[in-house]
């Protein structure tokens, strides 16, 4: 079945008609406006209206932020400042005159990854998305895992270093703190305050301005082959190892799928994460799985949204 996806951003909203086999067409973009729920809401209505498609199509969104259970209410969103629980779906519900299955963005990317892209062909699939923050989601026998309380799958938020770094969310040792382009950028920065050997290219970058140094800017050094910055990129995808290997302790999963910006430098992350997660797993004789690339970019939460609705519209 066709549908409709939409994945709802801090600075922009994108919306796609999206075939039943994954591929999406007609694709939109318009500004969003975090600091107005009104105007937010018009938006969202003005790209899926943008793409001229018949109005019997099921509608999926996908928000970045916390919703509620049931899926119709966003209790927080970290990039739109004035989602403080906002009754989204019945609000777009109202002005679409059809159906809208709402969901937490890494949801619906973990969701069409396992439907179209790196995670097809299994039942159960891990995602972790690697950008600013740790983020993804998790499906299990074909259905998101949405929680008791609508917040499951959060998986940047396990412990993976007790005591360790302070995370954003005000806890310590949390993935995010030691696997994301946030971490990666605080280790660059003390590896040139500390003047390790082989920081004269992070100084190079950034003219010798530690705060300055950004992940991008390590990344692409290590892309270039400079040994430190490479194994600062490593330290992320050992972290990332440890942290999927905890969560495949609980969740077992068939295949572990990893995104986000972060995760395109390839082996240079996913490598030494590979390494880690197969050292644990076999130390606690357990199995591995495959760790594979995401396939779908940022396509993903528009492309899972829209299979999310058309499941939903075809029970």
């Amino acid at each position: 079945m066709n549908s409709i996806g939409v994945d709802v951003g801090g600075t922009k909203i994108a919306a796609a008609l999206v075939n039943s086999d994954g591929t999406s067409e007609r694709t939109v973009e318009v500004p969003s406006t975090p600091d107005d729920t009104d105007h937010m809401l018009e938006s969202i209505v003005e790209a899926i209206e943008q793409l001229e498609v018949a109005e019997s199509l099921p509608v999926g969104v996908a928000v970045a932020g916390y919703l509620d259970r049931p899926r119709s209410m966003v209790r927080f969103s970290p990039n739109i400042d004035a989602w403080r629980n906002v009754p989204l779906r019945a609000n777009l519900e109202a002005r679409l005159g059809r159906a809208v299955r709402l969901e937490n963005d890494a949801n619906a990317a973990a969701y069409g990854e396992w439907r179209h892209g790196a995670g097809r062909g299994y039942e159960d699939v891990l995602m972790v998305t690697l950008g600013t923050g740790v983020g993804g989601g998790v499906v299990i026998g074909g259905s998101v895992l949405i929680g008791g309380t609508g917040t499951g799958g959060e998986v940047g938020h396990i412990t993976v270093e007790p005591g360790g770094r302070l995370c954003g969310c005000g806890l310590r040792g949390c993935l995010e703190a030691y696997s994301s382009g946030t971490a990666l950028a605080k280790s660059g920065r003390k590896a040139l305050e500390d003047k390790v050997a082989g920081h004269e290219a992070l100084a190079e970058r950034c003219s010798g301005d530690a705060a300055a140094l950004e992940s991008p800017e390590i990344v692409e050094l290590a892309q270039n082959g400079d040994l430190l910055s490479q194994e600062l990129v490593g330290d992320v995808g050992r972290w990332l190892g440890r942290g999927i290997a905890t969560m495949s302790a609980i969740l077992d999963p068939q295949r572990i799928v990893v995104g986000g910006g972060l995760a395109e430098v390839g082996d240079l992350v996913l490598g030494p994460a590979r390494e880690m997660y197969a050292q644990i797993q076999e130390r606690g004789h357990r199995p591995t799985v495959t760790v594979a690339l995401a396939e779908l970019g940022n396509d993903a939460g528009v492309i899972g949204a829209a299979a999310l609705a058309a499941a939903e519209a075809g029970r």
